[in-house]
């Protein structure tokens, strides 16, 4: 019961504090305010600001995530619908389930 209610504290520590940042706008995103391995390190001058075309901290929309290739492998358009999926099984007979004709 006492490690669920310092869980409790430190999620609303960490919730409370992260909106804060928010409000400032400044571009720190959860993850990174809230990492106990790599704690967040405030880089020296100006704190980055949320740009004017994002609600939430974080990259962008069209960027990429630094160290990662973007996923080219489904573009979208025609004919990129992704696997066929398998369809019904074909009913030769006629019959719907239960054994009755049409």
């Amino acid at each position: 019961m006492f490690a669920a209610g310092i869980v409790i504290v430190w999620a609303g520590y960490a919730v409370g504090s992260w909106g804060m940042v928010l409000l400032a706008g400044w571009d720190i995103s959860f993850r990174q305010w809230v990492n106990p391995l790599h704690p967040y390190r405030f880089p020296p001058g100006a704190i980055p600001a949320i740009p004017d075309t994002q609600i939430l901290p974080g990259p962008s929309k069209g960027a990429s995530v630094p160290g990662t290739a973007p996923n080219t492998s489904n573009t979208g358009g025609e004919g990129s619908a992704g696997p066929a999926l398998p369809g019904p099984a074909s009913n030769p007979s006629g019959t719907v389930a239960g054994g009755h004709g049409r």
